[in-house]
């Protein structure tokens, strides 16, 4: 299916408005560096007692005209966040502004509401880790990192927040917290941190040496079912932390990718040459993923620099699936891995090509669920079956627009950004 221009220009693709939230985030970051030793303004205070709601949200009213036929009938929620949420082990966290502070909500893919707690509006971050099935008290298990299937046990599963105040060390000292995402529990921390979230995963830096605003300087990795250092740049010569993938510690080190369980100490996993990145040769830098490209599945954009192509890696096995990719997406119903190049769409299965296709320029993948791939552009949206690579059908012939999910959980759940940040979540739990 190709569609033109849908009515609403304000329904951005998870890329764009990853995009946007990075800009803001950067702005807030900014904050986290006192300039001339000085103390930052005094802020809106937080609450940081975790609210246990365990209530469903009220149903929200919604044209359904322009949803795709997989979510026309299911229950619409509005949890009131800015943006889109994060996703694991079946539950939704996002945030919103409440009144200078940020308040962190979890709520699950039936609509209900199960926790809440309070955050500075500057220096504040937030990731989501889960354990894969059969990785807990397994430490040769890689897993399946970055899987966000409903099956994963909920209590081995954390929402990780950062925060900031003063300490006897510093004005204004970064922490992280790991909370039971199901409950809001406190499972560790807090943990003092060299500065803000990095990313992917828990990994974290402060200010490079030359400037307290820029470049990152070291970066510090933790184990996120326990909050133990499990990687420090600082204090291991020729480090590269290239990111924590759930249970999987990605790092690059004298030439080669080396991947070791996420704990202390963690056995080793996989290598693979830095150059099996990048055929061309061409690539310089450090290793990093792929900026606004977030890992699905069990597969991460691996590149240097800032390319802004990269290898998909299988970060439990190290197998590199494709390379000069720009974009990727998971359907799980299909079991198929999606990756997008300059204009060709390709699926694959079991690390294997299934099918290849041209797309239209500019083209992003927004979404992937229930055998259909959703890509749009500024200008026009299309679908695409990801079993088999043909155009695929998934609006009326009649809807004045298209809503395009944002994110799509493997339970059949999505988030579109309609009026509101929206939830179609399942019907109510027998």
């Amino acid at each position: 299916m190709r569609a033109g221009p849908s009515t609403r220009s304000s329904r951005l693709s998870r890329r764009a408005r990853a995009v946007a939230a990075a800009g803001a985030l950067a702005l807030a970051l900014a904050g986290c560096s006192l300039i001339g030793g000085e103390e930052p303004a005094p802020a809106a205070q937080p609450d940081r007692t975790v609210e246990v709601i365990d209530g469903p949200l009220a149903e929200t009213a919604i044209d359904r005209s322009q949803l795709p036929y997989p979510f026309a009938e299911l229950p619409a929620f509005a949890p009131g966040w800015d943006d889109v949420p994060q996703y694991a082990a079946g539950v939704f966290m996002g945030l919103h502004d409440a009144g200078g502070v940020l308040e962190f909500t979890a709520v699950d893919a039936h609509g209900k509401e199960l926790w809440r707690v309070q955050r500075p509006a500057s220096c504040s971050g937030y990731v989501l880790a889960a354990q894969p099935p059969g990785a807990a008290g397994d430490p040769g298990s890689a897993g399946v990192p970055g899987a966000t299937g409903d099956e994963l046990p909920a209590d081995e599963a954390v929402a990780i927040l950062t925060d900031v105040g003063t300490t006897e060390d510093a004005l204004a000292a970064t922490t992280a917290t790991g909370y039971n995402l199901l409950t809001g529990q406190v499972r560790w921390g807090p943990v003092q941190l060299p500065g803000p979230h990095q990313g992917p995963g828990p990994v974290f830096a402060g200010a490079s040496p030359a400037s307290a605003v820029g470049a990152g300087g070291p970066r510090q990795a933790l184990d996120p079912f326990t909050g133990e250092v499990i990687a420090d740049e600082a204090e291991q010569d020729g480090l590269e932390i290239v990111g924590v993938y759930d249970d999987v510690l990605v790092v690059a080190r004298g030439g080669e990718i080396i991947a070791t369980k996420a704990t202390a100490g963690g056995p080793e996993l996989w290598r693979l040459p830095v150059a099996d990145l990048d055929p061309t040769g061409t690539l310089t830098g450090r290793v990093n993923a792929l900026a606004g490209v977030p890992a699905v599945a069990s597969y991460a954009v691996l590149t240097r620099g800032e390319a802004r192509t990269g290898a998909v890696v299988d970060v439990r096995t190290g197998e590199v699936i494709d390379t000069g990719i720009r974009d990727i997406a998971f359907d799980p119903a299909g079991d198929v891995l999606l990756t997008l190049d300059t204009q060709t769409l390709a699926g694959y299965s079991g690390g294997e090509p299934q099918w290849s296709r041209g797309v239209s320029e500019g083209m992003r993948i927004s979404a992937a669920g229930g055998v259909l791939a959703y890509l749009r552009s500024d200008t026009s949206v299309e679908i695409v079956n990801t079993v088999t690579g043909e155009d695929a059908v998934a609006y009326p012939p009649e809807a004045p627009g298209f809503a395009v999910p944002a994110l799509i959980t493997e339970s059949g759940a999505g988030i579109f950004a309609l009026e509101a940040i929206t939830l179609l979540g399942l019907p109510p739990a027998p």
